[in-house]
């Protein structure tokens, strides 16, 4: 589906719910440069890993000592 730029301005939500389902959507502007409108997947939320931070943090030795 070839959309112009004025046009995708008015239905964007439209544009985007047939990306998701499938469609080629692109979308041209009138000096000839064009967009494509690509979904990209939905990406987990896990919780995270233990030990994964593991070496990344460091405690100073007189973390403790008095200010």
């Amino acid at each position: 589906m070839f959309v112009s730029l004025k046009e995708a301005e008015h239905q964007l939500a439209e544009l985007c719910d047939a990306a998701v389902r499938g469609q080629t959507v692109i979308i041209t502007s009138d000096d000839g440069t064009s967009v494509q409108l690509v979904p990209i997947p939905a990406q987990k939320k896990g919780s995270p890993k233990f030990g994964s931070a593991k070496g990344k943090i460091r405690i100073a030795d007189n973390f403790d000592d008095d200010l």
